[in-house]
This record gives structure tokens, sequence and C-alpha cells, in this order.
């Protein structure tokens, strides 16, 4: 294996441990979970109103741009927007790939350093991690804010 190699394996791993572990602790120092969460909902429910009316004009408008800008002809418009539209279902479709490598890495990484803490913590507190730092339970859950006032409401 040569050193360009190495170094780009190197690199690439740093960069995958990095989105690794900001992806495990994304809600560990989270300073107010509620506000940011009703924001969130506030503008889902806005896009749901506007969604397809904001998607239709922004299409128009990176269509009238696209044409302006590349000059194209009548002949030309039909098969690059078609073709262009292929391309962003192309790269959709990777992106969705990725993320699935990635998060299978994701998992692999968290078993390693579950394995590293397993002695440092009883069952009891490596449960207790896992319910709150596995990769599969950080999760945009629409429901995590009424838990944790749940959650407080016992302490």
């Amino acid at each position: 294996m040569n050193t360009k190699t190495k170094v780009l394996l190197a690199f690439i791993f740093i960069f995958l441990a990095g989105f690794a572990s900001g992806y495990v602790f994304n809600r560990a120092f989270s300073v107010n979970e509620t506000t940011v969460t009703e924001e969130r909902d506030e503008r889902s429910e806005r896009w749901e109103r506007n969604g397809d009316r904001d998607r239709e004009e922004r299409r128009q408008r990176a269509r009238a741009w696209f044409t302006d800008y590349l000059d194209l002809t009548e002949g030309q418009k039909d098969d690059f927007f078609e073709r262009m539209s292929e391309y962003r279902s192309d790269i959709h479709e990777l992106i969705k790939e990725q993320r699935s490598i990635e998060h299978d890495l994701i998992i692999e990484h968290y078993a390693e350093f579950r394995d590293e803490i397993s002695s440092i913590l009883d069952n009891q507190q490596l449960e207790k991690l896992d319910s709150r730092f596995h990769p599969d339970s950080v999760q945009h859950d629409t429901r995590r804010p009424q838990r944790e006032q749940q959650r407080r409401g016992r302490n």
C-alpha cells in the first residue's frame, strides 16, 4: 500500500469518525430541546402548507434561470430538463446509499466504543447509555419532547 493510499484512507477514517461522534452526541449538549422541536414543528407545518406552491415556483424560477444562463433553445429545453431531473434522482439515490453506509460505520464504531466502556459501567448504566446514545435511538422523534416532559415530571 503506497503512501497516497494510506493518507487517503486516514483522511476518510478521520472524516467518518468525526461525523460518527457528531451523530452520536448531537443531542447530548442540547440547551433547550423543546424550543428547537417547536420551531422545527412550526417550520414543518408551514412547509406543508406552502410546500407545493413554493416548490413549483422555485422549479419555474430554476427553469427560467437555466434557460437564460445556458441560452437554451426551445428544442434543447425538454431534453435538458428531463436529463437534469434524471441526474437529480441519481444524486438522491447515491446520497441515500451513502447514508446507509455511514449508518453502518456509525453502528460499528458505537459497538467498539461500548465494548471499551463496558468495563467501566455496569449493565444498567450501559442500557441507560444505549437508550440515549445508541445510533438507532438518536432519531428525530416527534414524541421526544413529550417523553422529556414526562421524565422531568417524575423527578
